[in-house]
């Protein structure tokens, strides 16, 4: 449930309110919930407003080299997933459980 959570906070564009409602239904606990939230979106919102602000600027090479960046950095955590489910499991037994 938390990878999931997370997962989806990291999409632009993705409704967070769905998100929150979900996670209000489900068994998450409050803190790992805030955690997560707050966690998983700064990567999303920068990300957004790097795009946006060079698309206002002009510097549509800027935010296309960006965007690629992002789309890399997303498969390679595709490619590499179980590693990166391993590594979220031993952060979440490490410092969320309460």
């Amino acid at each position: 449930t938390c990878l999931v959570i997370f997962l989806l906070y990291l999409m632009p564009g993705f409704p967070k309110d769905f998100i929150c409602f979900a996670a209000g239904v489900s068994r998450i606990r409050l803190i790992p919930f805030l955690v997560l939230s707050v966690v998983g979106r700064i990567p999303a919102l920068t990300l957004s407003l790097v795009i946006g602000r060079m698309t206002r600027a002009g510097s549509y090479t800027g935010a296309i080299v960006v965007c690629v960046v992002a789309v890399v950095l997303f498969l390679v955590c595709i490619w590499k997933r179980q590693a990166v489910m391993d590594f979220s499991d031993r952060i979440y037994e490490q410092y969320m459980k309460v």
